[in-house]
């Protein structure tokens, strides 16, 4: 036992360990994991999907396209379109047709769509507010800014 401590390879500097530890979409995934998961067990226990916070979240302070929505919300169009099915039957967003043609969809939220958003996005900002713990505000400023500067950088 002692030999193969002995001959183990010494770890690798952080950011530099064999897959998936250096894998960046691991990291990037397994990061926000940790970070959502207490948040989406809250999301959970009112009874609200993940998806219809982000939807909520995405058009509670402008209304939105579907295909606008669909990237935001990181949701494909037609999945999309059932999730928007449901809320609207539950009042909370109602779509408008925008062109002749109808194929251009408006998602809108209505008031008490704003009213479980809001809600929910103060919730949000306190699960937020744990990171703290980990990281000083700069270094999660620092972070926000290199996430936002990387998903721009994909079209």
């Amino acid at each position: 036992m002692d030999q193969q401590l002995q001959d183990a390879p010494e770890k690798p500097a952080k950011g530099r360990d064999p897959f998936p530890d250096g894998y960046l979409g691991y990291l990037l995934a397994r990061a926000s994991h940790l970070v959502n998961g207490k948040f989406h067990k809250e999301l959970a226990r009112e009874g609200v999907q993940v998806s219809t916070w982000r939807i909520l979240t995405a058009v509670l302070d402008c209304s939105r396209t579907v295909t606008q929505l669909a990237d935001i919300v990181l949701m494909k169009q037609p999945t999309l379109s059932k999730a928007l099915g449901r809320l609207e039957a539950e009042g909370l967003v109602k779509r408008l047709r925008l062109d002749e043609e109808r194929r251009v969809v408006l998602v809108e939220i209505t008031p008490e769509g704003k009213a479980l958003a809001t809600r929910l996005r103060d919730k949000a900002k306190v699960n937020e507010l744990y990171l703290e713990d980990a990281l000083t505000l700069r270094e999660m400023d620092r972070l926000k800014d290199t996430l936002h500067d990387l998903i721009e950088r994909f079209p």
